[in-house]
């Protein structure tokens, strides 16, 4: 995976820093989960894919 931009990074720390999350992880987390939410048909694209590796039921991790 690669690194985040410069301006993203930043503002991630700002988040950060200002008392939104604990950590970088809780940042990108929330963001991965908006996007979800977001856009369906992400949504069916990853149960598509998992289907097709076998990953079994791809609802398992409910945010």
């Amino acid at each position: 995976m690669e690194a985040l931009s410069v301006d993203i990074e930043r503002k991630v720390r700002a988040l950060v820093d200002a008392g939104y999350y604990s950590n970088k992880s809780e940042v990108i987390k929330n963001a991965v989960i908006s996007l979800f939410r977001e856009n369906t048909e992400l949504n069916v694209t990853v149960a598509i894919e998992l289907y097709k590796k076998g990953s079994g039921d791809c609802w398992d991790d409910h945010y």
